[in-house]
Protein backbone atom coordinates (compact mmCIF):
# COMPACT_ATOMS: atom_id res chain seq x y z
CA UNK A 1 0.00 0.00 0.00
CA UNK A 2 1.14 3.60 -0.91
CA UNK A 3 -0.05 6.46 1.42
CA UNK A 4 -0.10 9.66 -0.29
CA UNK A 5 -1.29 12.46 2.17
CA UNK A 6 -4.70 11.34 3.93
CA UNK A 7 -5.09 8.57 0.87
CA UNK A 8 -3.97 5.18 0.99
CA UNK A 9 -3.70 3.95 -2.66
CA UNK A 10 -4.20 -0.35 -2.87
CA UNK A 11 -3.53 -0.40 -6.63
CA UNK A 12 -0.53 1.76 -8.12
CA UNK A 13 0.56 1.19 -11.43
CA UNK A 14 2.82 2.68 -14.03
CA UNK A 15 2.79 2.17 -17.81
CA UNK A 16 -0.29 0.21 -18.95
CA UNK A 17 -3.65 2.29 -18.47
CA UNK A 18 -6.11 -0.43 -18.52
CA UNK A 19 -8.29 -1.96 -15.28
CA UNK A 20 -6.17 0.35 -12.80
CA UNK A 21 -7.34 2.81 -10.00
CA UNK A 22 -4.31 5.45 -10.42
CA UNK A 23 -2.26 6.07 -13.50
CA UNK A 24 0.87 8.04 -14.13
CA UNK A 25 1.28 7.20 -17.50
CA UNK A 26 5.23 6.79 -18.82
CA UNK A 27 7.03 6.97 -15.85
CA UNK A 28 10.82 8.72 -16.90
CA UNK A 29 13.54 7.64 -14.16
CA UNK A 30 16.05 10.44 -13.86
CA UNK A 31 19.82 8.83 -13.95
CA UNK A 32 22.23 9.80 -11.58
CA UNK A 33 24.19 12.60 -12.42
CA UNK A 34 27.50 11.50 -14.15
CA UNK A 35 30.86 11.32 -12.63
CA UNK A 36 34.07 12.56 -14.03
CA UNK A 37 36.66 9.94 -12.38
CA UNK A 38 39.39 12.74 -13.49
CA UNK A 39 40.72 16.49 -12.99
CA UNK A 40 40.55 17.38 -15.98
CA UNK A 41 40.11 16.79 -19.77
CA UNK A 42 40.02 18.83 -23.14
CA UNK A 43 38.35 17.39 -26.38
CA UNK A 44 39.85 19.50 -29.94
CA UNK A 45 38.29 19.61 -33.25
CA UNK A 46 39.67 16.44 -34.32
CA UNK A 47 38.35 14.49 -32.06
CA UNK A 48 41.95 13.88 -30.00
CA UNK A 49 41.39 14.40 -26.09
CA UNK A 50 43.92 15.18 -23.39
CA UNK A 51 43.47 14.22 -20.04
CA UNK A 52 44.71 15.27 -16.39
CA UNK A 53 44.14 12.32 -14.43
CA UNK A 54 43.58 12.82 -10.82
CA UNK A 55 47.47 11.78 -9.57
CA UNK A 56 48.72 14.38 -11.69
CA UNK A 57 47.71 17.08 -9.61
CA UNK A 58 48.01 16.69 -5.83
CA UNK A 59 47.21 20.13 -5.18
CA UNK A 60 43.20 19.37 -6.43
CA UNK A 61 44.13 22.86 -8.44
CA UNK A 62 43.61 23.11 -12.68
CA UNK A 63 45.96 26.07 -13.83
CA UNK A 64 46.06 27.41 -17.19
CA UNK A 65 49.39 25.40 -17.63
CA UNK A 66 47.20 22.28 -17.14
CA UNK A 67 44.72 23.13 -19.67
CA UNK A 68 46.62 24.43 -22.33
CA UNK A 69 49.25 21.64 -22.69
CA UNK A 70 50.41 20.19 -25.80
CA UNK A 71 48.59 23.33 -27.42
CA UNK A 72 49.63 27.00 -28.72
CA UNK A 73 48.67 30.62 -28.95
CA UNK A 74 47.16 29.76 -32.11
CA UNK A 75 45.67 26.99 -31.42
CA UNK A 76 43.79 28.03 -28.68
CA UNK A 77 42.30 30.53 -30.68
CA UNK A 78 42.90 29.28 -34.29
CA UNK A 79 39.46 28.56 -36.42
CA UNK A 80 40.65 25.45 -38.21
CA UNK A 81 43.28 23.55 -36.84
CA UNK A 82 42.57 20.16 -35.21
CA UNK A 83 44.61 21.06 -31.80
CA UNK A 84 41.69 23.63 -31.67
CA UNK A 85 39.92 22.77 -27.79
CA UNK A 86 36.12 22.67 -28.09
CA UNK A 87 35.00 21.26 -24.84
CA UNK A 88 36.29 20.99 -21.40
CA UNK A 89 35.47 19.40 -18.68
CA UNK A 90 36.42 19.66 -14.98
CA UNK A 91 35.80 16.68 -13.15
CA UNK A 92 36.03 15.41 -10.17
CA UNK A 93 39.67 15.46 -8.56
CA UNK A 94 39.35 19.23 -9.59
CA UNK A 95 37.87 21.17 -6.46
CA UNK A 96 39.41 24.74 -7.70
CA UNK A 97 39.88 26.30 -11.08
CA UNK A 98 42.73 28.92 -11.25
CA UNK A 99 42.71 32.37 -12.84
CA UNK A 100 42.72 32.62 -16.80
CA UNK A 101 42.74 28.45 -17.39
CA UNK A 102 40.08 29.13 -20.31
CA UNK A 103 40.98 32.81 -21.17
CA UNK A 104 40.76 33.42 -25.19
CA UNK A 105 39.18 30.19 -25.92
CA UNK A 106 37.25 31.60 -28.47
CA UNK A 107 35.86 28.11 -30.52
CA UNK A 108 35.44 26.65 -27.07
CA UNK A 109 31.75 25.50 -27.20
CA UNK A 110 31.08 23.68 -24.44
CA UNK A 111 32.31 24.06 -20.46
CA UNK A 112 31.20 21.52 -18.07
CA UNK A 113 32.29 21.75 -14.76
CA UNK A 114 31.78 18.95 -11.93
CA UNK A 115 29.92 19.48 -8.58
CA UNK A 116 33.44 18.67 -6.92
CA UNK A 117 34.83 22.52 -7.89
CA UNK A 118 34.23 24.54 -5.21
CA UNK A 119 36.37 27.68 -6.54
CA UNK A 120 36.13 29.60 -9.88
CA UNK A 121 38.74 31.86 -10.51
CA UNK A 122 39.27 35.69 -12.10
CA UNK A 123 38.99 35.43 -16.16
CA UNK A 124 38.69 31.71 -15.99
CA UNK A 125 36.22 31.63 -19.34
CA UNK A 126 37.02 35.26 -20.37
CA UNK A 127 36.41 36.02 -23.67
CA UNK A 128 34.76 32.30 -24.83
CA UNK A 129 31.93 33.86 -27.06
CA UNK A 130 31.04 30.49 -28.64
CA UNK A 131 30.12 28.46 -25.72
CA UNK A 132 26.49 26.75 -26.45
CA UNK A 133 26.70 24.88 -23.74
CA UNK A 134 27.52 26.08 -19.80
CA UNK A 135 27.19 23.69 -16.97
CA UNK A 136 28.35 24.90 -13.39
CA UNK A 137 28.49 22.52 -10.28
CA UNK A 138 26.18 22.63 -7.14
CA UNK A 139 29.85 22.89 -5.54
CA UNK A 140 30.08 26.35 -6.45
CA UNK A 141 28.56 29.11 -3.81
CA UNK A 142 30.68 32.22 -4.54
CA UNK A 143 31.35 33.61 -8.09
CA UNK A 144 33.54 36.51 -7.17
CA UNK A 145 36.00 36.58 -9.75
CA UNK A 146 36.47 39.54 -11.89
CA UNK A 147 34.76 38.95 -15.18
CA UNK A 148 34.75 35.25 -15.33
CA UNK A 149 32.98 34.60 -18.13
CA UNK A 150 33.26 37.98 -20.09
CA UNK A 151 31.61 37.42 -23.42
CA UNK A 152 30.20 34.29 -23.00
CA UNK A 153 28.42 32.94 -25.46
CA UNK A 154 27.74 35.94 -27.75
CA UNK A 155 28.64 34.82 -30.67
CA UNK A 156 27.38 30.99 -29.89
CA UNK A 157 24.56 29.55 -32.48
CA UNK A 158 22.76 28.43 -30.25
CA UNK A 159 22.62 30.54 -26.55
CA UNK A 160 23.47 28.49 -23.40
CA UNK A 161 21.09 27.84 -20.26
CA UNK A 162 22.41 28.86 -17.38
CA UNK A 163 20.93 26.88 -14.51
CA UNK A 164 22.18 27.56 -11.37
CA UNK A 165 19.31 26.31 -9.43
CA UNK A 166 21.79 23.93 -7.35
CA UNK A 167 23.83 26.40 -6.14
CA UNK A 168 21.52 26.88 -3.37
CA UNK A 169 23.19 30.41 -1.10
CA UNK A 170 25.19 31.86 -4.08
CA UNK A 171 26.34 34.99 -4.04
CA UNK A 172 27.91 36.09 -7.53
CA UNK A 173 29.70 39.68 -7.45
CA UNK A 174 32.14 41.48 -9.64
CA UNK A 175 31.10 41.72 -13.08
CA UNK A 176 31.57 38.00 -13.10
CA UNK A 177 29.05 37.18 -15.95
CA UNK A 178 29.71 40.75 -17.88
CA UNK A 179 28.63 41.20 -21.15
CA UNK A 180 27.42 37.37 -21.42
CA UNK A 181 24.42 35.81 -23.42
CA UNK A 182 22.20 33.46 -22.39
CA UNK A 183 18.92 31.66 -22.97
CA UNK A 184 17.28 31.07 -20.13
CA UNK A 185 18.64 31.26 -16.68
CA UNK A 186 17.87 29.98 -13.04
CA UNK A 187 18.84 31.67 -10.02
CA UNK A 188 18.98 29.63 -6.48
CA UNK A 189 17.25 29.90 -3.36
CA UNK A 190 18.72 32.28 -1.14
CA UNK A 191 20.84 34.12 -3.60
CA UNK A 192 22.39 37.38 -3.88
CA UNK A 193 23.53 39.45 -7.04
CA UNK A 194 25.43 42.39 -6.47
CA UNK A 195 28.44 44.38 -8.47
CA UNK A 196 27.25 44.74 -11.46
CA UNK A 197 27.29 40.74 -11.84
CA UNK A 198 25.68 40.55 -15.25
CA UNK A 199 25.76 44.24 -16.21
CA UNK A 200 25.09 44.40 -20.15
CA UNK A 201 23.89 40.54 -20.66
CA UNK A 202 21.93 39.25 -22.46
CA UNK A 203 18.71 36.73 -21.60
CA UNK A 204 15.56 35.52 -22.83
CA UNK A 205 14.39 34.32 -19.51
CA UNK A 206 15.50 35.15 -15.82
CA UNK A 207 14.23 33.44 -12.87
CA UNK A 208 14.85 33.43 -8.80
CA UNK A 209 14.91 30.95 -6.19
CA UNK A 210 13.01 32.15 -2.93
CA UNK A 211 15.25 34.65 -1.00
CA UNK A 212 17.20 35.68 -3.51
CA UNK A 213 18.47 39.50 -3.58
CA UNK A 214 19.10 41.57 -6.32
CA UNK A 215 21.94 44.71 -5.56
CA UNK A 216 22.72 45.34 -2.28
CA UNK A 217 20.01 48.55 -1.34
CA UNK A 218 23.04 51.01 -0.41
CA UNK A 219 25.40 50.76 -2.67
CA UNK A 220 25.28 51.26 -7.00
CA UNK A 221 25.23 47.32 -7.06
CA UNK A 222 23.38 47.44 -10.39
CA UNK A 223 23.60 43.54 -10.84
CA UNK A 224 21.21 43.64 -14.13
CA UNK A 225 22.17 47.27 -15.34
CA UNK A 226 21.82 48.14 -19.08
CA UNK A 227 20.76 44.43 -19.99
CA UNK A 228 18.44 42.96 -22.86
CA UNK A 229 16.22 40.37 -21.26
CA UNK A 230 12.68 39.35 -22.76
CA UNK A 231 11.20 38.18 -19.82
CA UNK A 232 11.70 38.30 -15.93
CA UNK A 233 9.98 36.55 -13.10
CA UNK A 234 10.42 37.96 -9.47
CA UNK A 235 8.66 35.79 -7.79
CA UNK A 236 11.11 34.50 -4.73
CA UNK A 237 12.73 37.87 -5.33
CA UNK A 238 13.39 39.77 -1.36
CA UNK A 239 15.01 42.73 -2.04
CA UNK A 240 15.92 44.81 -5.43
CA UNK A 241 18.84 47.13 -4.75
CA UNK A 242 19.63 50.60 -6.26
CA UNK A 243 19.73 50.34 -10.08
CA UNK A 244 19.81 46.81 -10.20
CA UNK A 245 17.73 46.83 -13.78
CA UNK A 246 18.80 50.18 -14.57
CA UNK A 247 18.61 51.13 -18.24
CA UNK A 248 17.29 47.62 -18.52
CA UNK A 249 15.61 46.76 -21.73
CA UNK A 250 14.07 44.18 -23.90
CA UNK A 251 10.72 43.14 -21.50
CA UNK A 252 7.67 45.28 -21.66
CA UNK A 253 6.24 44.14 -18.66
CA UNK A 254 7.15 43.42 -14.68
CA UNK A 255 5.34 42.68 -11.34
CA UNK A 256 6.81 43.34 -8.43
CA UNK A 257 5.52 40.46 -5.90
CA UNK A 258 4.23 40.52 -2.72
CA UNK A 259 7.39 38.75 -1.51
CA UNK A 260 9.84 41.76 -2.15
CA UNK A 261 10.06 43.79 1.01
CA UNK A 262 12.86 46.40 -0.15
CA UNK A 263 12.80 48.44 -3.52
CA UNK A 264 14.78 50.88 -3.51
CA UNK A 265 15.64 53.77 -6.00
CA UNK A 266 16.08 53.88 -9.35
CA UNK A 267 16.04 49.87 -9.74
CA UNK A 268 14.34 50.07 -13.32
CA UNK A 269 15.07 53.80 -14.07
CA UNK A 270 14.55 54.52 -17.98
CA UNK A 271 13.60 51.06 -18.89
CA UNK A 272 12.98 51.93 -22.75
CA UNK A 273 11.00 48.80 -23.37
CA UNK A 274 8.73 48.86 -20.29
CA UNK A 275 4.96 49.22 -21.16
CA UNK A 276 2.79 47.65 -18.21
CA UNK A 277 3.84 47.62 -14.26
CA UNK A 278 2.06 45.93 -11.67
CA UNK A 279 3.38 46.88 -8.60
CA UNK A 280 2.21 44.45 -5.61
CA UNK A 281 5.39 44.37 -3.18
CA UNK A 282 4.55 43.49 0.79
CA UNK A 283 2.73 45.63 3.06
CA UNK A 284 5.80 46.85 4.98
CA UNK A 285 7.85 47.41 2.08
CA UNK A 286 11.30 50.00 2.67
CA UNK A 287 12.29 52.53 0.06
CA UNK A 288 15.94 53.19 -0.19
CA UNK A 289 15.97 55.90 -2.81
CA UNK A 290 13.32 57.37 -5.04
CA UNK A 291 12.59 57.26 -9.02
CA UNK A 292 12.01 53.29 -9.11
CA UNK A 293 10.70 53.42 -12.38
CA UNK A 294 10.84 57.63 -13.39
CA UNK A 295 11.31 58.09 -17.00
CA UNK A 296 10.20 54.88 -18.50
CA UNK A 297 7.48 54.11 -21.42
CA UNK A 298 4.75 52.72 -19.10
CA UNK A 299 1.10 53.28 -20.44
CA UNK A 300 -0.49 50.91 -18.02
CA UNK A 301 0.54 50.60 -13.61
CA UNK A 302 -1.56 48.12 -11.91
CA UNK A 303 -1.62 48.64 -7.73
CA UNK A 304 -2.30 45.49 -5.87
CA UNK A 305 -3.78 44.88 -2.65
CA UNK A 306 -0.68 44.51 -0.65
CA UNK A 307 1.07 48.09 -1.05
CA UNK A 308 0.01 50.48 1.38
CA UNK A 309 3.01 53.26 0.40
CA UNK A 310 4.07 54.22 -3.21
CA UNK A 311 7.89 56.19 -3.00
CA UNK A 312 9.16 58.92 -3.80
CA UNK A 313 9.07 59.89 -7.72
CA UNK A 314 8.61 56.12 -8.13
CA UNK A 315 6.60 57.01 -11.51
CA UNK A 316 8.15 60.33 -12.03
CA UNK A 317 7.86 61.39 -15.56
CA UNK A 318 6.44 58.16 -17.16
CA UNK A 319 4.50 60.68 -19.88
CA UNK A 320 3.07 57.77 -21.68
CA UNK A 321 0.84 57.10 -19.01
CA UNK A 322 -2.62 58.10 -19.31
CA UNK A 323 -4.67 56.72 -16.90
CA UNK A 324 -3.73 56.30 -12.89
CA UNK A 325 -5.76 54.17 -10.21
CA UNK A 326 -4.42 54.49 -6.67
CA UNK A 327 -6.62 51.89 -4.69
CA UNK A 328 -7.65 52.24 -1.36
CA UNK A 329 -4.82 49.83 0.33
CA UNK A 330 -2.55 53.18 -0.15
CA UNK A 331 -1.98 55.42 2.85
CA UNK A 332 1.05 57.21 1.84
CA UNK A 333 2.58 58.65 -1.32
CA UNK A 334 6.13 60.16 -1.53
CA UNK A 335 7.18 63.48 -2.47
CA UNK A 336 6.88 63.73 -6.68
CA UNK A 337 5.60 60.50 -6.88
CA UNK A 338 3.99 60.84 -10.70
CA UNK A 339 5.56 64.40 -11.08
CA UNK A 340 5.79 65.03 -15.07
CA UNK A 341 3.43 62.35 -16.01
CA UNK A 342 2.08 64.81 -18.85
CA UNK A 343 0.01 62.53 -20.75
CA UNK A 344 -2.17 61.79 -17.49
CA UNK A 345 -6.39 62.52 -18.45
CA UNK A 346 -7.65 61.05 -15.16
CA UNK A 347 -6.45 59.97 -11.52
CA UNK A 348 -8.63 58.04 -9.32
CA UNK A 349 -7.80 57.72 -5.65
CA UNK A 350 -10.47 55.15 -3.78
CA UNK A 351 -9.90 55.82 -0.23
CA UNK A 352 -12.69 57.62 1.74
CA UNK A 353 -9.56 58.98 3.93
CA UNK A 354 -6.57 61.05 1.97
CA UNK A 355 -3.82 59.21 1.85
CA UNK A 356 -0.84 60.98 3.32
CA UNK A 357 1.48 62.46 0.48
CA UNK A 358 4.58 64.81 0.54
CA UNK A 359 5.03 67.39 -1.84
CA UNK A 360 4.22 68.11 -5.63
CA UNK A 361 3.31 64.61 -5.68
CA UNK A 362 0.94 65.41 -9.19
CA UNK A 363 2.60 68.69 -10.32
CA UNK A 364 3.24 68.68 -14.18
CA UNK A 365 0.30 66.23 -14.82
CA UNK A 366 -1.38 67.61 -17.55
CA UNK A 367 -4.07 69.86 -14.89
CA UNK A 368 -6.43 66.36 -14.99
CA UNK A 369 -9.04 65.82 -12.61
CA UNK A 370 -8.53 64.09 -9.61
CA UNK A 371 -10.85 62.17 -8.40
CA UNK A 372 -12.10 61.01 -4.65
CA UNK A 373 -14.93 58.96 -3.00
CA UNK A 374 -18.03 61.88 -3.33
CA UNK A 375 -17.99 62.06 0.69
CA UNK A 376 -14.61 62.65 0.95
CA UNK A 377 -13.71 65.64 -1.69
CA UNK A 378 -14.06 68.55 1.11
CA UNK A 379 -11.94 66.35 3.47
CA UNK A 380 -9.44 66.23 0.34
CA UNK A 381 -9.56 69.52 -0.45
CA UNK A 382 -8.43 70.86 3.16
CA UNK A 383 -5.90 68.10 3.74
CA UNK A 384 -2.02 69.16 3.96
CA UNK A 385 -0.17 69.13 0.24
CA UNK A 386 -3.61 68.13 -1.57
CA UNK A 387 -5.15 71.88 -0.65
CA UNK A 388 -3.11 72.78 -3.87
CA UNK A 389 -4.67 70.42 -6.35
CA UNK A 390 -8.22 71.54 -4.98
CA UNK A 391 -9.51 72.95 -8.01
CA UNK A 392 -8.84 69.71 -9.43
CA UNK A 393 -10.25 67.40 -7.06
CA UNK A 394 -13.95 66.04 -7.35
CA UNK A 395 -16.00 63.33 -6.83
CA UNK A 396 -16.03 60.21 -8.38
CA UNK A 397 -18.30 59.64 -11.27
CA UNK A 398 -21.23 57.25 -11.14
Amino acid sequence: MIKIGNLNIDDFYLGDSSDVKIYLGEVKVWPEKESYPYAFRRESRGGSAYTVACDSTSSNTISSGNTRSGLSNAQISGATQTQTPVSVIFGDCCHTINDAVCKGWTYLSSVTISDKVTTLGASAFYDTPRISHLEIGSGITSMTGNQTFYKTGVSASTKPDLNLAANIGLSVTNNVFYNSYFNNVIFPKNCSLGSNSFEFCSASTLSFGSGTIISDGDSYNSAFRNCNISNIDLNGVTQIGKYAFYGARGFTSITIPSTVTAFNGSAFYSGSSLESVTIDYASDATFNGNGQFSRTSISSLTIGSHPTEIGGLMFGYCNKLTKLYIPSNISSIGGSAFMNCSGLTSITVDRATPPTIESIVFNNTNNCPIYVPAESVDAYKAATNWSEYASRIQAIPT
